[in-house]
Order: C-alpha cells, then sequence, then structure tokens
C-alpha cells in the first residue's frame, strides 16, 4: 500500500508539474511574448499536449451547447421486467 500510496504521489506531483508548464505556455501564447526559458524545450511537446487536450474537450458530448437551437432528443429506457407504473410513464 505505502508503494502504491508512493507512485500516486509522484504521479500526481508530475501531472502538477506539467499543467504548470501547459498553463506557462498557454499564457505566452496568448499574450504573444517570449516563452519562459524553463519550458523551451519542451514547448513543441507541450504545444501538442494542449492541443490534444483542447480536442479531448471538443469531442464529449455536451447535451448543453445547442441549448435554443434545437430540441433535445429524449430516450426513456425500461428495466426487462417493467412495473405497471414503468410502463404507463414510459407510454
Amino acid at each position: 500500500m505505502r508503494k502504491e500510496f508512493l507512485f500516486k504521489k509522484q504521479q500526481a506531483t508530475q501531472e502538477a508539474l506539467s499543467d504548470d508548464k501547459k498553463r506557462k505556455l498557454r499564457h505566452a501564447l496568448d499574450e504573444g511574448t517570449s516563452i519562459p526559458t524553463e519550458i523551451v524545450a519542451e514547448a513543441r511537446e507541450l504545444h501538442h499536449e494542449l492541443e490534444n487536450d483542447l480536442e479531448a474537450t471538443k469531442a464529449v458530448d455536451d447535451e448543453y451547447a445547442l441549448i435554443g437551437l434545437r430540441e433535445p432528443k429524449v430516450c426513456v429506457t425500461t428495466s426487462r421486467d417493467p412495473s405497471s407504473r414503468l410502463k404507463q410513464f414510459a407510454k
């Protein structure tokens, strides 16, 4: 359990460091300023990761994205052996 805890803690630390570098790169790109020297070597890889992160968030099915543009589709399902009240609700 201790090894697992230390492993997860190390992963969380590395992920936080990577997120901080991505945030610095995004800020530099948005502002049009130079890229900080501590992330220059990794800038290209971080930029690709940022693009992948943006595409991953766009790919998520967001049911609220088209509010007001079209009616939402409603799907009601039942169990294999529905009760009479459930059948009535589904109708």
